[in-house]
């Protein structure tokens, strides 16, 4: 049933076809069904002078609903920025989806989906970054993605007179969580965050605790050879962009700190770390990262109950007994005052809307003991009209 393409997409002689997942099928389901395209000398049709593979994602386009969608539009947004895959996309949001309209490529994703949303601020203070990560990867050509992130500017304001419109009855807002309102204006980020939140009914995570000495949520670093940002969360260590990298703590067997860089530009100024992952046999290498930044990392990591080797051996010094020549670090951190983000204070369990903004409206964040997936900052969004409170 052509109905049940979700995308649809050529590379060279090929055309790829991906269905809808249902959730109650039991036992083997068509995912993928690949076609190869022959090379012709007439490979080039009469339509708009397409080749064979593109004319025939566009015919499958037309019959199926990727063109047009199914059900009521509820809200869309034009030409967001992606940061992964590096394009823009028209999105489209349904009551079970959300549609990408892009100069290539047209998909969809289904909120079921989604395994994982996050609004995480950039180092720079006008950027900040939504990032989706997916149960099914999405295929765009020859390349699969397991995340998505979107670039959004925090600088971006709705006017009043020209809001953004959630096409949904009052009654259906009232029960959607992230409280959209029929009519929002404000930060554009914000009510973008809304907007997924309140149609795939799950949080979005915002940033926990860890601050930089720079004040940041974020560390700049690099990952072998390409530069990112690295987010120490609550129950997660994300890397971001190239590629994108999330981490759950318990995923995690150890993390090698060397507080010396290596390598043919090493500097005494930056210290590199090895993150080894329970279920890898090869590490995650990331260097360049500011030496002011050791301590507080390394807190983090022992706080978050994450065994810490060090390398080398450190003025600092480490109240446990080495293992095979290394140094361990200690396994709590004693607390001390509650880290900002953009003019929030965090709190034990929530984080409570001050006058000057941050991520969205209101962020809650759940800082409880629970080792799920699902337990870093979570962003809550309200309008300017409501009275902050927070979500549970």
């Amino acid at each position: 049933n052509l109905n049940d393409v979700i995308n649809c997409t050529n590379s060279k002689n090929e055309v790829a076809l991906q269905f809808r997942r249902e959730n109650d099928v039991v036992g083997d389901a068509l995912a993928e069904m690949r076609f190869y395209v022959p090379s012709a000398e007439d490979s080039q049709t009469s339509d708009g002078g397409l080749s064979g593979p593109e004319a025939i994602v566009r015919r499958v386009s037309e019959l199926s609903d990727l063109d047009s969608g199914s059900g009521q539009l509820v809200v869309a947004f034009d030409k967001l920025q992606m940061l992964v895959p590096r394009t823009t996309f028209d999105f489209q949001m349904f009551s079970e989806f959300v549609r990408m309209l892009g100069p290539t490529y047209n998909t969809k994703i289904f909120y079921k989906d989604i395994r994982k949303t996050l609004m995480l601020p950039s180092n720079d203070p006008t950027k900040i970054f939504l990032v989706i990560e997916l149960t099914r990867p999405l295929r765009l050509g020859a390349t699969s993605y397991k995340e998505i992130v979107i670039s959004l500017n925090e600088d971006e304001e709705i006017k009043d007179s020209d809001p953004v419109i959630f096409n949904l009855p009052p009654e259906k807002l009232a029960e959607l969580p992230g409280n959209p309102q029929r009519e929002m204006s404000g930060r554009f980020s914000h009510i973008v965050g809304v907007a997924f939140k309140a149609l795939s009914q799950k949080r979005v995570i915002g940033a926990g605790k860890f601050t930089s000495s720079e004040g940041l949520k974020c560390l700049p670093c690099s990952l072998k050879n390409y530069s990112g940002l690295l987010y120490p969360l609550e129950q997660n260590i994300i890397f971001l962009h190239r590629p994108v990298h999330i981490i759950p703590h318990k995923h995690i067997s150890k993390v090698v700190l060397n507080r010396t860089a290596t390598g043919t530009m090493a500097s005494s100024n930056f210290f590199e770390f090895q993150i080894f992952r329970k279920d890898a046999s090869t590490s995650l290498d990331f260097n360049n990262v500011d030496k002011a930044e050791l301590n507080a990392f390394q807190e983090y990591l022992q706080a978050k109950g994450i065994p810490v080797v060090r390398k080398k051996e450190d003025p600092l010094k480490m109240p446990h007994a080495g293992i095979g020549g290394y140094e361990l670090g200690e396994d709590s951190l004693e607390g001390g005052p509650h880290a900002g983000i953009g003019g929030y204070e965090l709190g034990e369990d929530s984080l409570e809307g001050g006058p000057s903004g941050g991520v969205g409206s209101i962020l809650d964040v759940d800082l409880g003991g629970s080792d799920s997936d699902e337990d870093d900052g979570a962003f809550s969004a309200s309008s300017s009209s409501e009275s902050g409170d927070s979500d549970e």
